[in-house]
């Protein structure tokens, strides 16, 4: 009579039972294990085998069955993290350094009229040219400091003739950030008046 010689598996226990073996492609409990069901490979003859040489065949192709770590949450970027961190800080360092430096203005327009009009007599004809000139390179020379500015140069000539002349300006801006100044020139034969305005752009 044959023996059988069963082992600790499904097909073991069917071959006792005179069962036939399970068809390829058949599901395989691990044994002792508990850890689920895993699917044999299509023509694995070692289907249903424990680890002790009766162990389960190798997994379907493509399949992993390595336990998977939950995935860590997505940090954000080190620049982005750091401008969200730093935002309202830098944006009130930023208003700090955008003082309006009305005397570094004051030397600069100074500069611009003793240039043009230093060494000339009060001429008519040539007013409109001189006032041109002083407010195009006194906004060019302001530009030139590399502010985050608006400006408004105005400039008026007016001929020495015993007459008085009187000016008056108003803002509604931020006096933290904005400003203005005035610069008053004469010579034997002019007055001159330049009033810069200065409003800061936050970008």
């Amino acid at each position: 009579m044959e023996e059988f010689h069963p082992h600790n598996d499904e097909v073991g226990r069917g071959a006792l039972r005179g069962e036939p073996a399970p068809s390829t492609g058949a599901i395989a409990r691990r044994e002792g294990s508990g850890a689920g069901l895993e699917r044999a490979a299509p023509g694995d003859q070692s289907a249903g085998r424990s680890p002790r040489g009766r162990g389960v065949g190798p997994p379907l192709a493509g399949v992993s069955v390595s336990r998977s770590r939950s995935a860590e949450p997505a940090r954000p970027r080190g620049g982005t993290e750091l401008c969200i961190r730093a935002g309202p800080a830098a944006l009130r360092g930023v208003r700090c350094q955008m003082t309006f430096n009305a005397e570094e203005a004051h030397n600069i327009v100074k500069e611009c009229i003793e240039g043009i009009l230093g060494k000339v007599d009060y001429n008519h004809n040539k007013v409109n040219q001189w006032t041109a000139t002083i407010v195009e390179q006194s906004l060019t020379h302001l530009v030139k400091l590399g502010k985050t500015y608006k400006y408004i140069v105005t400039c008026a000539v007016m001929q020495k003739c015993g007459a008085g002349l009187h000016t008056a300006s108003s803002c509604f801006w931020d006096t933290t950030t904005d400003g203005t100044c005035t610069v008053r020139w004469e010579n034997r034969t002019m007055n001159c008046i330049v009033n810069v305005f200065a409003i800061a752009v936050v970008l």
